[in-house]
């Protein structure tokens, strides 16, 4: 067994969707920018999984570009294998994180990521759920875990663009239906907002 990398990813939703508004799609596009220089290089199932604690978004690039999964010595604040916020008391349940602790063990959604290409994570009902959650209750949003659904297997690693990139971004789009303050419901029946944003990522968590 290799050396295993999970990445953390969130999105500030409060910005742009209003509190009491109605999550009806939620859409996770990626670009897989890297992957792994070695004949056995293999396709994997990637999940997605909601986070239970917040954790610090990272600034380092790799130290060697052809290892990315090596990652970079962490600057304070960033979270680490072993902790959320680097340099501090915190720490997650387990290394990389533990299971209905810091993250909800059940996936909101998985994909296969095979070669260089653009992926998404489709609009699940869990998908929609976390969306919701996090619109409605701000401060409970962490963003998700993106993790290889069978850990075990060498060679599936892979890098994503992170906001930095002008071009390969993550996108998350969300369709929500605003609630109408009263006395314009029958001019905002029906109405819907479709709104995206680019990627806040840690580099490895």
């Amino acid at each position: 067994m290799g050396t295993a990398n999970r990445g953390l990813l969130l999105f500030d939703l409060a910005s742009a969707v209003p509190q009491d508004a109605k999550v009806l799609s939620a859409t996770l596009q990626f670009e897989v920018v890297f992957e792994p220089q070695t004949p056995q290089i293999q396709s994997g199932i990637f999940s997605l999984h909601q986070m239970l604690t917040d954790w610090g978004e990272g600034t380092q690039a790799p130290a060697n570009p052809i290892a990315p999964g090596l990652g970079a010595p962490a600057l304070p604040g960033e979270a680490t294998w072993n902790t959320p916020f680097f340099g501090s008391d915190a720490s997650w349940g387990a290394p990389g994180g533990l299971a209905d602790v810091d993250f909800v063990a059940i996936a909101s959604a998985t994909t296969v990521i095979e070669d260089l290409d653009l992926y998404q994570f489709d609009s699940l009902p869990r998908v929609i759920g976390d969306v919701q959650t996090w619109v409605a209750n701000p401060d409970e949003n962490y963003g998700w875990m993106m993790k290889a659904l069978f850990e075990e297997d060498r060679y599936t690693a892979r890098r994503l663009g992170a906001r930095e990139d002008l071009f390969a971004s993550p996108i998350l789009t969300v369709t929500f239906e605003p609630v109408p303050e009263p006395g314009t419901l029958g001019v905002l029946a029906g109405a819907l907002g479709c709104l995206a944003w680019a990627l806040r990522t840690s580099r490895r968590a």
